[in-house]
């Protein structure tokens, strides 16, 4: 599975460095809806400010879970190893020149229980 570390892109600065949303982007964002309207994709994708809290290793990517009951998301960095087999579904991208790499991916529940049955085997295999 490729991730964003491995493209060539500059990474996202950090949420206290990054630009906010200003009038100067309103341009942007028109042209932005009218490539989405013309693709008939308004309702299936959307825009999303770069951004990172902290680092995260080569061999990670950032999985998105959902806690529907409590009504909760987190993102977290995950091993990319992890996810090798399993359903997933890339929720967002970041574009570079000629170059489109998934930033974050979600899984179902099923999926969910088995990547902590693994994770804790490795920890358990680890601390042998």
């Amino acid at each position: 599975m490729k991730t964003i570390l491995e493209s060539t892109l500059t990474p996202p600065k950090h949420i206290t460095e990054v630009e906010k949303r200003s009038e100067k982007d309103d341009a942007l964002f028109v042209e932005l809806t009218a490539v989405l309207k013309k693709y008939n994709a308004l309702n299936r994708f959307g825009i999303t400010l770069l951004h990172r809290h902290f680092d995260i290793s080569q061999d990670e990517c950032l999985l998105e879970e959902t806690d529907v009951e409590n009504r909760k998301q987190n993102i977290q960095p995950i091993s990319a190893n992890l996810l090798r087999d399993e359903k997933i579904t890339e929720t967002s991208w970041r574009l570079g020149d000629g170059f489109v790499a998934p930033a974050t991916f979600c899984v179902g529940r099923t999926t969910r229980k088995r990547l902590a049955l693994r994770a804790a085997l490795d920890k358990q295999g680890s601390d042998v």
